[in-house]
């Protein structure tokens, strides 16, 4: 038997613990079997604790993995602090494969067709995932357009939101049939040929 403070910083410990543990365990599903696969009660059994806990710490399973959106795009940002002092064209590369296999890792992918309806009712929530993103790339290809790597008579936003509509539906044929594509190498081949089309044309 423990003294009173003891159990009460036990008890403490687990409390904190617990929406620790709830949240490792569905990743680890969304990333095993895929997001819209996944049900709370599968969480549930992974965590060992019971559906009324869940919710208590939790509203859905889609809450769980915006959080992991957001903190995808925390990383991004980190990321960013090591790229610097790189070429637009290789930080532009990096930043993409970094979201591409933050998708595999998930198991759920922002381009996925029942997480898009759901994002529908949380619209600030998917504006912050975007914009990320969006404003990366962006700042990846303008940079690239002022260094003279790339191309001056590009427009930025249309090249900006060709390479994000690119990327979008090579991860959403991803989410469909994820058994036919190999996503991380595909990704790289289609922002290396998207590299090379904003590069300068080579006379002769």
């Amino acid at each position: 038997m423990g003294t009173l403070a003891q159990k009460l910083k036990t008890r403490e410990h687990r409390s904190r613990t617990v929406p620790k543990r709830i949240y490792d365990c569905a990743i680890d599903l969304f990333s095993s079997k895929g997001f819209d696969n996944v049900k709370v009660a599968d969480i549930c059994k992974a965590a060992d604790v019971s559906t009324g806990t869940f919710y208590y710490y939790f509203p859905s399973k889609e809450s769980i993995f915006f959080g992991y959106a957001e903190a995808i795009d925390d990383l991004m940002d980190d990321s960013i602090e090591e790229l610097k002092g790189k070429t637009a064209s290789e930080t532009l590369k990096n930043l993409v494969l970094f979201k591409v296999r933050a998708s595999i890792d998930s198991g759920a992918d922002t381009s996925n067709v029942s997480f898009c309806a759901e994002l529908k009712h949380h619209k600030d929530v998917a504006l912050d995932i975007r914009r990320t993103a969006y404003g990366y790339y962006m700042n990846a290809i303008e940079h690239g357009i002022r260094s003279g790597e790339f191309r001056d008579d590009l427009n930025l936003y249309s090249a900006t939101s060709v390479l994000r509509y690119m990327i979008g539906g090579l991860c959403l044929h991803w989410a469909i049939q994820p058994e036919n594509v190999d996503i991380e190498t595909e990704s790289e081949r289609l922002v290396n040929a998207f590299i090379d089309m904003l590069k300068p044309h080579q006379n002769g």
